[in-house]
């Protein structure tokens, strides 16, 4: 990856509601299945629990993501994690070779 630059949390969390907050599945997600009031008070127990607010924050563009991505740690939420026996320790890359998971994701029009 290369270093574009520094950012801040606001600025991090800002570009995150502009892809989420408005939209219908993430909202039915946050309020009808976690039983939050809205996205935001969702997303800002995320914030809270890892500490977001807190860290220091840059952008980098990814040289080669085809390479890089597959190589990513899953991120540490349920969703994610609850595919796996071993939590927080596998890569995307670890997940599509499980069979079920490769399926799952290939038929997911978000993500493939």
């Amino acid at each position: 990856m290369e270093f574009l630059k520094k950012t801040t949390w606001q600025e991090v969390f800002q570009k995150w509601k502009d892809s989420e907050a408005d939209n219908p599945e993430w909202i039915h997600c946050a309020t009808k299945i976690k039983g939050w009031p809205n996205w935001e008070s969702c997303r800002n127990y995320t914030v809270t629990q890892l500490n977001l607010q807190n860290r220091s924050w840059n952008i980098f563009k990814f040289s080669n993501p085809l390479a890089e991505i597959p190589q990513m740690l899953v991120g540490p939420f349920s969703s994610w994690q609850s595919r796996f026996s071993k939590k927080n320790t596998l890569s995307f890359l670890e997940l599509v070779t499980i069979p079920r998971e490769y399926k799952y994701f290939k038929n997911n029009n978000k993500i493939f």
